[in-house]
């Protein structure tokens, strides 16, 4: 049975006769042996590349809709920017106020903010201080929508960011249990509905956290663990790491949290190596230049109701590298 570098099946056969390009293979001592490694091999992969479409299908839903939101949000603000106008209109109206009378649909008057005349339209169905009164009502009204645009931008913009660093794991994933923690996450975030076998939610996470095996990488002779998913990412630097521990990630962007033991002497070309590794977990492209951050573990803050994978700090050093 000949493999790909993928460790995937290109080809099974009793004949000699073996593909153009394979990385390794295996033999068997009976056809039967290898007829029964084929059709488990087979069912996994279905099984793995099912769960995986399920996934992207679920965070590509979701990055299209928040795409679809900052547009429209942006739209919005585009068309509100000038809403301090009305504040301005408010001020001049209430300096002329006494010289108006109802009837009037409009009226010049001196702007004193642009130093101009200026024509500020009225309903001549109510009286002066109304149409002050609508003036000011519609600046407020104004501000505080954008005010709340400006808040929604942040949380949408934010969400996909976390969207597409689930999807950049989504792709990187090489084993169905990793798959299974990334379906894990998106369901306890709502995203995603999975059948639960128990009711007891508590059971769940006790079976979920069993399953972390962090990824590990030795470079320049360090053993680095990274988490390939958010919830190793969480579980790597809030419970398995100590906290004189260095915690290494990108800067701005969703992506592995990296670590490595504090008893560990790191000179500058193993943070440069490390922070590389870094960048190319989010496979990013060769010739890339990004700014990787660099902290103990003692000094990152998990904001309570974040998101798997986020976290805040104030004290840290940084590195650019070039992937």
């Amino acid at each position: 049975m000949f493999f790909n570098e993928h460790n995937e099946i290109i080809l099974a056969t009793v004949l000699n006769i073996e593909p153009r390009e394979y990385n390794t293979v295996i033999t068997y001592s009976s056809f039967q042996e290898l007829i029964n490694f084929y059709l488990n091999n087979q069912n996994l992969s279905n099984t793995f590349k099912i769960l995986k479409d399920k996934l992207t299908s679920c965070i590509k839903k979701e990055i299209k809709k928040s795409e679809k939101v900052i547009i429209s949000i942006k739209k919005d603000l585009e068309e509100k920017k000038n809403f301090d106008r009305y504040r301005e209109l408010g001020d001049i109206l209430a300096a002329s106020l006494y010289s108006l009378k109802k009837g009037m649909t409009e009226v010049e008057l001196y702007d004193f903010y642009n130093d101009c005349m200026c024509t500020i339209p009225l309903d001549p169905l109510v009286t002066p201080q109304i149409n002050l009164e609508k003036i000011y009502k519609k600046y407020n009204k104004l501000k505080k929508g954008m005010e709340y645009n400006q808040k929604r931008l942040i949380e949408i913009s934010d969400n996909l960011k976390y969207f597409l660093g689930v999807e950049s794991f989504i792709n990187n994933s090489d084993s169905k249990e990793n798959l299974k923690l990334i379906e894990e996450e998106l369901s306890s975030q709502g995203y995603l509905k999975v059948p639960s076998k128990t009711k007891h939610k508590k059971n769940i996470k006790k079976q979920v956290i069993k399953t972390f095996n962090f990824g590990e990488i030795t470079i320049d002779g360090i053993l680095v663990r990274y988490g390939r998913n958010n919830l190793e990412n969480d579980a790597l630097t809030t419970k398995y790491s100590h906290r004189e521990d260095m915690w290494f990630h990108c800067k701005d962007m969703p992506g592995t949290h990296a670590v490595v033991n504090a008893n560990e002497l790191l000179s500058e070309k193993s943070i440069y190596d490390i922070a590389v590794f870094c960048g190319q977990q989010s496979k990013l492209p060769k010739g890339t230049k990004l700014t990787v951050d660099y902290t103990q573990i003692k000094y990152l803050n998990k904001p309570k109701g974040a998101k798997p994978g986020f976290v805040t700090y104030k004290i840290f050093k940084s590195i650019v590298v070039t992937l």
